[in-house]
């Protein structure tokens, strides 16, 4: 059981035994958090979306026939909302040897790394959770695009290096944020959209053998799930070999992408943004630098206030936990 000790409390203190700034070497980038919108579930344990699984028959007809009897069909789609949990605890007379203002400003730093914690697993999730594994998290974009064949609607999973040989390969994950396309679910009934922070205040907790002891408890909580609405605004471009990529002049990442983009949905009411490592960002960017083909796909261009990287228009943002060891599809 991990716990706050005078140990913690003192490497937190420079040599003049005030409080120090840390450095946070541990944070990442991970801006798919940040980007995705976040509605409310329409229903107590998760969010039903309702998609039309066939379309009625139309016949060709004649004089003097009758016609013919046909329908469509719908089904419901259950997406889970992941219950994301953390305790801080430190013993209160920790404040007899660092004092109680030193002891509230580690609280406080503490509950920025739980913070930076919470969100690089709910990013991971949103990428690689599958509830089959962990059923109390949610599912998120690589197992609803495993393959061509167990994705939704087929068109929207391409693979780039079509005889994968290395071990380093990624994924580019392509999202239509947006109500009715892609959105980030909490509890209808919960307050709090991101993460809820609950000083609970000094309790007796247990110790390794169940001796109590007085403790600050903060309790930390992030109610959070993936809903696909359609399922056509998800995409990912698969098998995509890292160090060929940023070594690559010929199968340049844009000639897969642009195919797999024109058959998503066209329209608006959504934002369409993509997702990869940081080493295929910079695979893009040496192409729009060095290929002078790429430049009518690639360009930079202004997005929530920065120039950054941009494919057919749509903005491309690197995120740490997009994985660079994933297997290759079939």
């Amino acid at each position: 059981m991990e716990r706050r000790n005078l140990y913690d409390l003192m490497m937190a203190l420079d040599p003049e035994h005030q409080y120090a700034d840390c450095a946070e070497i541990l944070t990442e980038s991970n801006p798919v958090v940040e980007d995705m919108p976040m509605y409310p579930s329409n229903a107590e344990m998760g969010h039903e979306s309702t998609l039309r699984s066939t379309l009625p028959t139309v016949y060709r007809g004649k004089l003097n026939m009758g016609l013919t009897r046909s329908k469509s069909t719908k089904k419901k789609v259950v997406d889970t909302i992941g219950m994301y949990t953390g305790r801080a605890e430190v013993d209160s007379r920790t404040s007899a040897w660092v004092g109680s203002d030193k002891l509230e400003m580690d609280r406080g730093s503490e509950e920025d790394a739980f913070l930076e914690k919470f969100t690089q697993t709910i990013a991971y999730d949103l990428l690689y959770g599958d509830e089959d594994i962990y059923e109390s998290g949610m599912t998120g974009l690589q197992p609803r695009l495993q393959t061509a064949a167990t994705a939704k609607t087929g068109s929207q999973v391409a693979k780039h290096h079509g005889s994968p040989s290395g071990s380093d390969y990624t994924s580019i994950y392509v999202v239509d944020w947006g109500e009715r396309a892609c959105h980030g679910i909490y509890p209808k009934n919960h307050k709090a959209v991101g993460l809820d922070v609950e000083d609970r205040g000094k309790m007796d907790v247990l110790d390794a053998e169940s001796n109590p002891f007085p403790a600050w408890v903060t309790d930390f909580h992030w109610y959070v799930g993936l809903a696909v609405e359609d399922p056509r605004h998800i995409g990912r471009l698969a098998n995509i070999d890292v160090s060929q990529a940023l070594a690559d002049t010929t199968t340049l990442l844009h000639k897969s992408l642009v195919p797999l983009l024109n058959r998503m949905p066209k329209g608006k009411g959504w934002q369409r943004v993509l997702y990869c490592s940081t080493d295929i960002k910079s695979a893009l960017e040496l192409q729009l630098k060095y290929t002078t083909a790429a430049n009518v796909w690639l360009t930079m261009q202004e997005y929530l206030g920065q120039e950054i990287l941009h494919v057919c228009g749509n903005p491309i943002r690197d995120v740490d936990q997009v994985s660079q060891a994933e297997d290759t599809i079939s």
